[in-house]
């Protein structure tokens, strides 16, 4: 609303400059930031306080001071433009600065708030403004105004001692594991946020950035704005993305629209403060490294291969170039794109991956591996019976989307009447004849590795024969053996095929 339009919160009756009703009175006011109640001159629309000549001082809340004019406007194309605006977002459909929800003071959209007022308010996974605790223990946090135990499904991060981020702490008040969308460092803090998140405020939150703000690239064209970097592999152009803690080994941060920072992974002042590590956590060792090596000697021989590089032993250098996934299973959680016939990178949190859509097999620290092949958070203390929804334990049902908690049981969909085996597999398992639900993959190594022991049992049988009777002996019996393992599957065939006439019949 504009300063001029006002909320009813009686009927008929309106409520001078309010934007939000608590009952039958105004719960925010357009001026609620500031302390006075009304402006001090006849000041001009959207200003809050000006001088006698109706310059204006300061703007009211989702106004956006014009230094050039000495005015106040809310309009916007991003949320950028409304940064000076306190405690408002870009409305994408008005182009308007807009309130964000009461308590917020940093918003991305109407219904997320990235930083709630700390005084009152906790700042949930939801991007929600909840009431703040008065007090917390450690291994507790704050549901809604009230301290609940640190278990699955927390929605605000659990207090251990002076570590932040936690989602359960150790006995020692660090965290034991993290906060939605933080991952655990080396020390037993929660400080850097998971790949395709970006750490605002108090908060790890989805990267959702204008292309206008960002910038696009290519690899050849490097035309990303400050404080992105660019994602690209070969000439497709993408949009740039937010610096962060774990871009990967040439990737790196623009301190400066349009110029590129040399293994950079934060700026200040248009200048690199900190050069870019790896997933070894220090940096290569020496900096005449050939593209795509992590670790090389002084005559720039590769010894170790940054993430979906793999080494070329005879060559002593790494290369990404494949045809299919195998060419990529020795490179880091990473699938064969077979647009750009490149190593990529696998989504955040999985291991092992088919394509940049389908996860085999994700973290089992963090996440979980859904039936669908995305990695979803993971939740702690799942009871029997349960399975995990996103971070949410939940009953299991006929169409879960991770596995059931049945025991040491794996795959299942449903468990048996005393939760310590699989009564339904989740969909494309198979059971086998001890109950266990297992993938095709399983099932094929399974009879794979049954059909060799058989083979194997039979050879040392025939060896054990031998030494007693001879290699003569031996050799008949083992003719005798398949002779009759042949004519019994021969035999048991023609039986089958009468049955069936007969059925027929």
């Amino acid at each position: 609303m504009t300063l001029e339009q006002s909320c009813y919160c009686v009927d008929y009756i309106p409520t001078a400059n309010c934007i939000q009703c608590a009952g039958l009175s105004c719960g925010q006011y357009h001026i609620a930031q500031h302390d006075h109640t009304t402006p001090l001159h006849k000041c001009h629309h959207g200003c809050f306080e000006c001088d006698e000549n109706r310059t204006c001082l300061r703007c009211a809340q989702t106004y956006v001071y014009d230094e050039n004019s000495n005015t106040c406007n809310n309009y916007c194309q991003n949320n950028k433009d409304c940064e000076m605006a306190l405690g408002s977002f870009c409305d994408t459909g008005s182009k308007r600065c807009t309130a964000c929800q009461a308590g917020c003071l940093k918003c991305s959209a109407s219904d997320f708030c990235e930083k709630c007022d700390p005084s009152n308010y906790v700042t949930t996974t939801a991007g929600l403004c909840t009431p703040k605790c008065d007090y917390l223990l450690g291994s507790f946090y704050c549901n809604n105004g009230a301290p609940a135990g640190c278990e699955g499904g927390i929605t605000s991060q659990c207090r251990c001692s002076d570590s932040q981020n936690c989602a359960t702490c150790t006995q020692t008040g660090k965290c034991a594991s993290c906060f939605s969308r933080f991952a655990l460092s080396g020390k037993g803090d929660c400080q850097l946020c998971q790949r395709g998140y970006a750490h605002i405020g108090d908060l790890c939150v989805a990267v959702r950035v204008d292309p206008e703000v960002s910038g696009s690239c290519t690899s050849e064209q490097p035309t990303c704005k400050a404080g992105y970097f660019c994602p690209a592999v070969g000439s497709q152009r993408v949009q740039c993305q937010l610096c962060r803690e774990d871009m990967a080994l040439g990737e790196s941060c623009y301190c400066a629209d349009h110029v590129p920072s040399k293994n950079c992974v934060e700026c200040v002042n248009g200048q690199c403060t900190r050069s870019q590590y790896d997933h070894k956590e220090h940096v290569p060792s020496h900096p005449k490294c050939l593209s795509g090596c992590y670790e090389c000697d002084e005559q720039q021989k590769c010894l170790t291969c940054a993430q979906t590089f793999i080494l070329d032993q005879a060559a002593n250098t790494c290369s990404n170039k494949c045809e299919t996934n195998q060419d990529c299973a020795k490179a880091i959680a990473s699938f064969c794109d077979t647009d750009t016939k490149r190593c990529t990178e696998c989504p955040a949190g999985c291991s092992f991956c088919s394509s940049a859509t389908f996860c085999d097999k994700c973290e089992d620290r963090n996440y979980v591996l859904t039936t669908t092949g995305l990695c979803t958070s993971k939740c702690e203390n799942i009871p029997l019976g349960f399975y995990c929804n996103d971070g949410l334990p939940e009953p299991c049902h006929e169409n879960i989307t991770s596995q059931c908690n049945c025991g040491n049981s794996q795959n299942c969909a449903l468990c048996n009447s005393n939760h310590k085996g699989c009564l339904k597999c989740l969909p494309n398992m198979q059971k086998n004849t001890y109950g266990m639900c297992l993938t095709a993959l399983e099932w094929k190594l399974q009879n794979q590795k049954a059909d060799g022991e058989v083979k194997q049992e039979l050879t040392r049988d025939t060896l054990g024969i031998s030494t007693y009777l001879g290699a003569a002996a031996a050799i008949g019996i083992l003719t005798f053996s398949v002779g009759a393992v042949a004519y019994i599957a021969v035999k048991k065939a023609r039986k089958a095929a009468g049955v069936a006439a007969t059925a027929i019949n």
